[in-house]
């Protein structure tokens, strides 16, 4: 845990005045210097319009992008608090990032709530024809194997869960091959994001935990990845997994 430097020390109004002299001064070239939809230039600006209106921060609205990067940072570092009231940087609360972060209820699997997330957030209907065009990522990667209580659903979380197609398979296999059937506990978690090569959009788009993943159990959730991505106005045009056996068989089916 990062403890506060008991030698730091506030500064006076003058001193605000100093530095934010300097800043009005560099502004217009840092604006010049990074595109509009750069984190370095959303970065800047938020801070140039929080120094701005320090008497109070009522009211100003923080972009998506910001607030993302504050909630990793938060979940990544326990140094986030101690520079959040540190006030050097103007950064929301950790009361503020858990009402963002709890907006969608987190659930394997796809979900229509996520679908218009994603429609919102690339904002479709305003996109020129080439820019409707995405890449689908698959990711897998191990996770702790254990169970967690969902309050908002009342379920354990952790079993395995490959959305209905292979889950119905599955159980046929065990009831095949096994007498004593016990739900399989997750080792790790297969991820897709949505990302745009035409601009800087990322989105996770769905999450399942897995086991033993076989390149056949890809098939129908790529499948109904993309039937729902270009449900929602765009279009996938790549796939990209890295090159394990598993991919490797997917590829080939």
């Amino acid at each position: 845990m990062i403890q506060a430097d008991n030698r730091s020390m506030s500064l006076g109004d003058n001193e605000h005045e100093d530095l934010l002299s300097i800043m009005r001064a560099h502004h217009d070239l840092i604006i010049d210097s990074y595109p509009e939809d750069s984190f370095q230039r959303i970065f800047w600006s938020s801070q140039y319009s929080m120094a701005e209106k320090v008497k109070s921060s009522n009211g100003f609205r923080l972009n998506p992008a910001l607030i993302k990067w504050c909630i990793y940072l938060c979940h990544k570092s326990s140094a986030y608090e101690l520079i959040s009231k540190g006030k050097i940087l103007h950064l929301p609360s950790q009361c503020t990032l858990r009402q963002y972060s709890n907006a969608l209820n987190s659930s394997a699997g796809f979900s229509n709530e996520l679908d218009e997330q994603l429609l919102r957030d690339m904002n479709v209907p305003t996109l020129q024809e080439y820019q409707k065009y995405v890449g689908l990522l698959g990711e897998e990667m191990y996770i702790r194997e254990r169970f967690l209580y969902d309050k908002s659903t009342a379920m354990l979380v952790g079993y395995y869960n490959m959305g209905n197609i292979n889950n119905h398979l599955l159980l046929l296999e065990k009831e095949y091959m096994e007498k004593d059937m016990k739900a399989t506990i997750a080792i790790t978690m297969m991820v897709l994001m949505v990302r745009g090569p035409f601009s800087h959009f990322e989105f996770p788009y769905a999450s399942f935990p897995t086991g033993n993943l076989s390149g056949e159990q890809l098939v129908p959730i790529f499948y109904e990845a993309i039937l729902r991505i270009e449900r929602s106005g765009l279009r996938v045009a790549t796939i990209t997994l890295d090159r394990n056996s598993v991919n490797r068989k997917f590829s080939k089916l």
